[in-house]
C-alpha cells in the first residue's frame, strides 16, 4: 500500500513539474517595431553609455556610430566631428518577470537624435507610438546633456 501511495505521489510530482519552456524571453516591447520617420534603427548602433532614473522609472542608452564612438574614446571636448551620429533611446522601466526585484526596459518613451554637421548639431525628437518626429523647446539643453555623458567604461 505504501509503495502504491509513494508511486502515485512521485508520479503526481513528476506531472506537476512538467511545463513548456518560456518562449517569450525576448523583450519585443522594448524594440523598435517600425522605423516610420526614423532614418535608421538606433538599436543597431554602438552602445556608448547607460543611465537609470529610478524616480521617473526610466532608463536610457546612448548609441553612436563608429565616428562618434572613436571620438568618444579619445575625447578632448564635447564637439563631435562632422558625420558623428548620437541617439539617446529612453524606455519606461517594467518589472522583470524572470528575476524578482529587477527592472528591464518597457516601451520606448522617446528617441533623441543628434547629427553633427560642419555647421552645428541637428537635434530631432521622436516620441509617441508609433514614433513620430516632434518639436522640442529645449533642444540646446538636450544636446548639451547628451553630449556631456561620459563613455561607459568596460574591461
Amino acid at each position: 500500500m505504501k509503495i502504491t501511495l509513494y508511486s502515485i505521489a512521485v508520479f503526481t510530482l513528476f506531472l506537476a513539474s512538467c511545463h513548456s519552456p518560456n518562449k517569450n524571453n525576448l523583450n519585443e516591447e522594448a524594440s523598435i517595431h517600425s522605423l516610420e520617420q526614423l532614418p535608421e534603427n538606433p538599436l543597431l548602433l554602438i552602445p556608448m553609455s547607460f543611465s537609470i532614473n529610478p524616480k521617473q522609472k526610466k532608463m536610457s542608452t546612448l548609441y553612436g556610430n563608429k565616428i562618434a564612438m572613436h571620438y568618444a574614446q579619445q575625447k578632448e571636448g564635447n564637439v563631435y566631428p562632422s558625420g558623428s551620429l548620437l541617439y539617446e533611446v529612453t524606455w519606461e522601466q517594467k518589472a522583470d518577470s524572470l528575476w524578482y526585484g529587477a527592472n528591464i526596459p518597457g516601451k520606448i518613451s522617446k528617441i533623441e537624435r543628434i547629427k553633427f554637421t560642419e555647421k552645428e548639431p541637428e537635434y530631432s525628437l521622436y516620441s509617441g507610438f508609433p514614433l513620430r518626429k516632434n518639436q522640442s523647446q529645449d533642444a540646446a539643453e538636450r544636446i548639451t546633456a547628451i553630449v556631456s555623458q561620459p563613455l561607459a567604461v568596460s574591461p
